[in-house]
């Protein structure tokens, strides 16, 4: 993945929880973090 492609996370999504979206019975869960200079995001899929 190239970085210049994505762009950079608002200082309002940093550290939150984000319920994306409810489809075929899966929830799927997002939160983006600063490491240094990098940013992180984990997407969990949850089964509902």
């Amino acid at each position: 993945c190239e970085p210049t492609l994505l762009p950079e996370p608002n200082h309002v999504m940093l550290n939150h929880l984000y319920a994306l979206s409810i489809k075929d019975s899966v929830m799927v869960l997002s939160a983006t973090h600063r490491y240094r200079k990098k940013y992180v995001t984990t997407l969990l899929y949850k089964p509902i």
